[in-house]
């Protein structure tokens, strides 16, 4: 094998390992929320990806996927139409069409949390170490947490528990939008 063949693959293989979700470990729960990995970066393929937000040991509560190419960037200037699902859980088909991240169909109390979005939300983004701006596209309530799911402007998406959001009033969102 050549060594530009080698160089090759292993770039290769180096991307595609930097390309999927970060789990966030909470601390202070003591507990690790293990994100699905989303590897695609092309619409037709999305129909593969898992979008459960749970697994066998829990609910997904803290994930970073910034560079998840399925949510395409938004722009700021019309943030308040970005695609939700209101009032109810979102279904597996609107979760491959980019109305919501995960579902949770099968998951036993799982609730809508009734609040109209989507939201405009200051965030902590563990992957670019810094306060972000987020448009918030879906929030789920259980007895023990409520869950918020966004996208970044940048592109991809994430999510975290609702004590770590700080949602826009109608006044901060005139200056952070004109």
């Amino acid at each position: 094998m050549t060594i530009n063949m080698r160089c090759f693959i292993l770039s290769t293989i180096s991307f595609l390992l930097f390309q999927s979700c970060n789990p966030i470990t909470n601390k202070e729960e003591n507990q690790t929320s293990v994100a699905p990995d989303y590897e695609s970066n092309k619409k037709e393929t999305i129909s593969s990806i898992d979008t459960k937000g749970y697994n066998e040991t829990g609910l997904y509560k803290k994930f970073d996927c910034p560079d998840d190419l399925a949510f395409a960037p938004i722009d700021l200037m019309h943030w308040a139409t970005t695609p939700v699902v209101n009032n109810r859980l979102a279904t597996y088909e609107e979760t491959k069409s980019g109305l919501a991240i995960h579902h949770y169909q099968g998951y036993p109390g799982v609730r809508p949390f009734y609040l109209k979005l989507p939201k405009l939300a200051y965030t902590y983004s563990p992957s670019k170490r810094k306060t972000e701006l987020v448009v918030v596209i879906q929030i789920v309530q259980t007895a023990e947490d409520t869950i918020v799911g966004y996208r970044y402007l940048s592109g991809g998406c994430g999510g975290s528990l609702y004590r770590d959001f700080h949602f826009l009033t109608d006044d901060e969102i005139q200056k952070v939008v004109h």
